[in-house]
């Protein structure tokens, strides 16, 4: 079996455009730690600011995210679901249990992230750098807090890819072909 490709990055980065895509090309699923995080925010009426700090204060919501990520993961797998897995931590945890991961980390300037973010939500560039920056330091703390997990170590990603300057298709061929898949 081949292994699970992992998107992470930071806000704004690219990671989702690119998993979707690599899942189109591999006419398989993408399982999305982000989608699931905004999904429960939504379902309490509470912005992803407000749930992220709710979340610095209460472990329970990562570690249930993380447990339902990892779950889903395992029974695509077990299925044979050619499966691109996007998120900050996937690559940490997958490799934990055991699972072979292809780990790729989008890296872009703030500045290129704070733009892309402000397209999509419709806020000014000011807007979506603020919450930006605020949104990193609380995954920071939390994910150093709960898993002992660096965001700014990189050694557990087998591909660094700057997704400032090429387009979300070369970016995914160039994973393809890193990848071997």
């Amino acid at each position: 079996m081949a292994p699970v490709l992992v998107i992470g990055g930071l806000p704004g980065s690219g990671k989702t455009t690119v998993a979707q895509e690599l899942a189109r090309r591999r006419d398989g699923e993408v399982v999305s730690a982000g989608d699931l995080f905004r999904q429960w925010a939504e379902e309490k009426g509470m912005s992803l600011g407000a749930f992220g700090r709710l979340a610095e204060e209460d472990h329970a919501i990562d570690r249930r995210l993380d447990e339902a990520v990892v779950k889903r993961v395992a029974d695509l797998v077990a299925r044979d679901v050619p499966l691109v897995v996007e998120g900050r931590l996937p690559a940490h945890l997958l490799r934990e249990e055991g699972q072979p991961v292809f780990a790729v980390w989008l890296e872009a300037p703030r500045t290129v992230r704070a733009a892309r973010i402000a397209r999509r939500d419709q806020v000014t560039g000011s807007v979506a750098l603020r919450e930006m920056k605020a949104r990193e330091a609380s995954e920071t703390r939390r994910y150093a807090t709960i898993y002992g997990i660096d965001l700014g170590n990189l050694r557990v990603f087998d591909l660094v890819l700057d997704s400032s300057e090429q387009t979300p298709e070369e970016l995914v061929d160039a994973i393809l072909e890193e990848a071997g898949a």
